[in-house]
C-alpha cells in the first residue's frame, strides 16, 4: 500500500468523506493508482496548471473546485494518525467563530516549520519574537474556513508560493490563526531519508491489512524458510531464508538463498534480492534489484541504484 492510500485512509477514519486532489507532476500514474482503490471514498481529481510555481499555486487552484465549506489541507508527503484528524476537525469547530484557521503542531519533532505560540494562538512561523512562550513544529497540516481562500488568492497574486507565506502575512495583518496540540510522535512529514524511514517503520508496525499477492511478517514475528517457496503471485523465496518482522514483500519477487530480510523492510512488487544478502530498515521501490552477498540497511534503492542517507 502507497503513502497516498495509507493518508487516504487515515482521513477516512477521522471523519473526512470527500477528498480532493491536486495533480500535476505525474499527473497520469497518480489518478490510475488512486482510481485503483477498492473502496467507495470520493475522490476528486483536480489538474494544477502551473504546478511548478509551488505549493501554493496547488492549494489555490483545488479551491477553486471544492465546496464552500471549511476543510483540511495534508501534504501528500504527510502521515499522522486518525485521532489527529479527528482532533483537529473538532478544535477547529470550537474557534472557527473567532479563528480563520487551527494548526497542527507538536513539541517531539525536529522536522517542519517551527512555530511560536502564546497561551491562545499563534504569534509566529519561522523566527522566534521575544514574547514567545513555547516553540513547537508543524507540517503545515491545517483545518481552515472557506474564506482562508480568498487570501490566498491575494497572495498568489503578490508572488507568493508557500502556505506559510500566506500565514506569515496574515498574523502582520492582525488575523488571528489557532492551533491544535497533536499527539507526541504520531505525525512524520517526509522531507529527508531520517522521515521516510520512521514512516516506513510506523506503516510497517500499524499494518493490519494484507496486500493482494504479497507477503506480510508482522512485528516480532519470524519467518524461517526450509525448502523454497513459490506463491501463486510468483513471489519466490529461496531455501534457507530468515524475515524478520515487521517486513513487506510485494508481489513477483525474489528473495535468494541464505538471505536475511528485515526488520523495516518495505520490498515493492518484483524486487530481486540474490542469495546470501542482509536488507535492513530500508525501502526497495518496485523492480528493485540487490546483488550478491550485498549488505544494506537504511537505504533507498530504486531499481539497482542504492541511495544512502547522508551524514
Amino acid at each position: 500500500m502507497t503513502i497516498l492510500e495509507h493518508l487516504i485512509h487515515i482521513l477516512r477514519a477521522g471523519g473526512i468523506s470527500k477528498i480532493a486532489v491536486g495533480v500535476g507532476w505525474k499527473k497520469d500514474l497518480i489518478i490510475s493508482h488512486l482510481r485503483t482503490l477498492s473502496d467507495s471514498f470520493e475522490i476528486r481529481f483536480i489538474e494544477v496548471s502551473g504546478w511548478e510555481r509551488g505549493p501554493l499555486q496547488t492549494l489555490g487552484t483545488v479551491l477553486e473546485f471544492v465546496d464552500n465549506i471549511p476543510f483540511i489541507l495534508c501534504p501528500a508527503d504527510y502521515l499522522t494518525t486518525p485521532e489527529n484528524i479527528a482532533k483537529m476537525i473538532s478544535s477547529h469547530q470550537e474557534k472557527s467563530t473567532s479563528s480563520i484557521l487551527t494548526l497542527a503542531i507538536d513539541n517531539s519533532q525536529t522536522g517542519g516549520t517551527r512555530v511560536f505560540i502564546d497561551d491562545e494562538a499563534l504569534i509566529s512561523l519561522g523566527g522566534p519574537i521575544s514574547s514567545a512562550q513555547e516553540s513547537y513544529r508543524s507540517s503545515m497540516l491545517l483545518t481552515a474556513r472557506n474564506d482562508f481562500a480568498s487570501y490566498c488568492t491575494e497572495a498568489l497574486e503578490l508572488g507568493m508560493t508557500r502556505v506559510i507565506d500566506v500565514m506569515k502575512n496574515m498574523l502582520q495583518r492582525g488575523k488571528r490563526l489557532s492551533y491544535v496540540v497533536v499527539d507526541r510522535d504520531t505525525w512524520s512529514d517526509m522531507d529527508d531519508f531520517a522521515g521516510l524511514f520512521r514512516v516506513n517503520q510506523y506503516i510497517l508496525k500499524s499494518m493490519t491489512q494484507q496486500v493482494k499477492g504479497a507477503a506480510i511478517v508482522s512485528d516480532g514475528d519470524i519467518l524461517e524458510v526450509g525448502d523454497p517457496v513459490e506463491l501463486p503471485s510468483g513471489l519466490c523465496i529461496g531455501s534457507g531464508v530468515r524475515i524478520v518482522g515487521p517486513t513487506f514483500i510485494g508481489s513477483g519477487s525474489v528473495i535468494g538463498k541464505d538471505s536475511e530480510i528485515g526488520p523495516f523492510v518495505s520490498m515493492g512488487a518484483n524486487t530481486r534480492i540474490s542469495p546470501l544478502s542482509r536488507v535492513r530498515s530500508s525501502v526497495l521501490f518496485h523492480n528493485a534489484q540487490i546483488g550478491q552477498s550485498r549488505h544494506i540497511e537504511r537505504v533507498v534503492v530504486v531499481g539497482s541504484r542504492v541511495y544512502e542517507e547522508m551524514h
